[in-house]
């Protein structure tokens, strides 16, 4: 896809958690954004300790979900 990935962290980032499902909800946030990346752009992955959280960012070129779906991206298959 000519798409370069980067990825960009900050301490430590141990966290508690379901390894599958953390796993999955990244992979899968991750791989649509390169899905959708226009060729020769990069997607960033940020990471960084927010208190007893750690934030996630994914930053990419891509067109972005349509408003129409914007409500319901997050719900279960």
């Amino acid at each position: 896809r000519d798409v370069g990935l980067g990825l960009a962290t900050t301490g430590d980032l141990a966290v508690v958690g379901d390894p599958e499902l953390l796993r999955s909800g990244l992979e899968n946030v991750v791989r649509n954004a390169i899905r959708y990346a226009p060729p020769g752009t990069e997607v960033t992955v940020l990471a960084a300790r927010d208190g007893e959280s750690i934030a996630v960012a994914i930053r990419d070129r891509g067109p972005g979900v349509p408003a129409e779906y914007l409500d319901r991206i997050f719900e279960p298959y």
